[in-house]
């Protein structure tokens, strides 16, 4: 599923720093994107997201074929490859929390996909 404009934006202003907790994108971004911040946004904060705003791309996009991703996954670094591996299996256990720890237990793996509330 490609990833929707609106979410990848938002991501990209948190990147950055930027305190902002919503984004709406209107019919014609950049001049009618519309962000909501938490509080009061400081003159540097506000030129920054413009600049990530103006400087977007907000075509509408298609999923890459596996083909063309196994592609490109083959050509990160052992050490890009293994964060993406690890960040993925997290996912998936935390998505699969009753079944994962299961699988945790009769592995004996020093996992956990859970915490007491404080």
């Amino acid at each position: 599923m490609a990833l929707l404009r609106t979410t990848v934006l938002h991501k990209t202003l948190i990147a950055a720093g930027l305190p902002v907790v919503g984004v709406s994108l209107g019919a014609n971004p950049p001049a009618t994107v519309v962000l909501s911040w938490e509080g009061t946004p400081t003159t540097e904060q506000q030129a920054t997201a413009q600049a990530i705003v103006d400087g977007f791309d907000y075509r509408p996009r298609q999923d890459l074929a596996p083909g063309a991703i196994a592609t490109q996954i083959a050509a990160l670094t052992v050490a890009q490859e293994v964060a993406l591996r690890r960040r993925i299996l997290a996912r998936v256990l935390l998505a699969n929390a009753d079944d994962a720890q299961d699988i945790i237990a009769a592995l004996n793996l020093p996992l956990t996909v859970d915490e007491p509330v404080p």
